[in-house]
C-alpha cells in the first residue's frame, strides 16, 4: 500500500526532513538493511529518522570536551559556557552528535548553565581526524565521548593521534551527561519500522539474566552493563563531583585550571 500525502502531510514532512542534517547509515535510510546495531540513543535529530530499541548497556555513556594546552594550561578555560565565538567541532560520524551539545550544562559554574553554541562538523569521520584538527589549531575545543582518549590509549598500540594526552591536549569537562535519552541500543532501524515493537520484550528479558552479566562483563566495565553496580568512573562524574586528583597534566583538567 503507498500512502499519498496531502498538501498540509508533505509540508510537514518537509520541515522535519529539512532539520535532519545527517542520516545514520544510508542502508537503513535506502531500506537495505533492517537495522544496525551499538547506537546510543542521543537527543536531536536522530530520533527525527530513526527508531531506537531499549538499550543493551547502560545510560552513563558520557561525553566532554577537550582543547589543546599551552605551558600546561587549557586554552579554553572549563568556566566558559558560551561558545559561540569558539572554533568548536564535532566528531563526525559519531556520537555525541553536534546537535546535543547544547543541552549540556557547564558543571564547573555555580548555577550549572547550558552550553551555548553549535559544534562544527569536520570533514571526515571519527577521531583521529577530529583530535589531528584541534592539535594543528583548526579547532579550539573538540566535543568528544570522555573515555575516547583513554580508551585508545589502553590498546597494546595506540594510534598516534592520542599522543601528547596531558601535554597537548587535555579534558575540561568531563561527564557531561545531559544529551543522550538512553544508553547504547541494540538496534536502530528507520522510523516506523516496527523493530523496536519486536525486540524489546526479548532484551527486557536477556538483560536480567545471569549469562547477560556474565558475557557483558567480559567485555565492559561492571559500571556499563544493565543493573550493575553503582560505581561511577572518574570521567563519568560530573565535574563539580569528581573526586579523583587528576589535573591538565594527566589529561582531566580540573574546574579551576
Amino acid at each position: 500500500m503507498v500512502a499519498v500525502l496531502d498538501e498540509e502531510g508533505e509540508h510537514a514532512l518537509g520541515a522535519v526532513l529539512r532539520r535532519i542534517a545527517e542520516y545514520v547509515g544510508d542502508g537503513i535510510e535506502a531500506g537495505i538493511v533492517h537495522g544496525c546495531a551499538a547506537y546510543t540513543h542521543t537527543k536531536g535529530e536522530r530520533g527525527l529518522s530513526l527508531d531506537f530499541t531499549h538499550a543493551v548497556l547502560g545510560d552513563l555513556k558520557t561525553a566532554g570536551i577537550l582543547t589543546r594546552l599551552e605551558g600546561g594550561a587549557p586554552v579554553v578555560s572549563p568556566s566558559l559556557t558560551d561558545y559561540s565565538n569558539v572554533k568548536l567541532c564535532d566528531v563526525t560520524g559519531w556520537a555525541p552528535t553536534l546537535d546535543t551539545f547544547k543541552f549540556n550544562k557547564n558543571y564547573c559554574t555555580s548555577d550549572h548553565a547550558k552550553f551555548v553554541g553549535t559544534p562544527t562538523a569536520m570533514a571526515e569521520d571519527g577521531p583521529a581526524f577530529a583530535v589531528q584538527a584541534l592539535k594543528d589549531g583548526t579547532c579550539d575545543a573538540l566535543y568528544i565521548y570522555s573515555d575516547t582518549l583513554k580508551g585508545e590509549l589502553e590498546k597494546e598500540t595506540p594510534a598516534s593521534w592520542a599522543s601528547g594526552f596531558g601535554t597537548e591536549i587535555g579534558y575540561i569537562h568531563t561527564g557531561l551527561d545531559q544529551w543522550s535519552l538512553n544508553g547504547t541500543t541494540f538496534a536502530i532501524s528507520k522510523k516506523g519500522s516496527g523493530l523496536p515493537a519486536l525486540l524489546n520484550p526479548c532484551i527486557d528479558k536477556v538483560v536480567q539474566t545471569a549469562e547477560y552479566r556474565a558475557i557483558c562483563e567480559k567485555y565492559f566495565s561492571p559500571t556499563s552493563c544493565i543493573g550493575g553496580t553503582d560505581e561511577i568512573l572518574f570521567y563519568d562524574a560530573t565535574m563539580d563531583t569528581r573526586t579523583d586528583a587528576y589535573t591538565c597534566a594527566d589529561g582531566y583538567c580540573t574546574c579551576t585550571e
